[in-house]
């Protein structure tokens, strides 16, 4: 079973969240459902392949993955795996 949190940055840019976010968007061809953004914390929705995954933001906290809605199975692929490890790397 795959982590529900997934740490990207230490960083609570919100330059850098819509970077991650463009990217994830483009390279998982998913669809925003939810955009909420507040003054220290964003919560965004990313529908892709029947999954839920949400992009976090909180001040202090930095950015994160939140999939403990995605299937595990989906979570482990090599294809969201991949994505991920850049995204840390970024």
């Amino acid at each position: 079973m795959a982590d529900s949190d997934i740490h990207l940055s230490d960083s609570s840019d919100s330059g850098l969240f819509k970077r991650i976010a463009d990217e994830l968007q483009q390279t998982l061809s998913g669809t925003w459902t939810t955009q909420a953004s507040g003054l220290d914390q964003y919560y965004w929705d990313l529908a892709v392949d029947g999954q839920v995954i949400t992009l976090h933001l909180e001040h202090y906290l930095g950015i994160m993955l939140l999939v403990e809605d995605a299937n595990p199975q989906w979570v482990a692929s090599e294809r969201f795996q991949a994505v991920v490890r850049r995204l840390q790397m970024a």
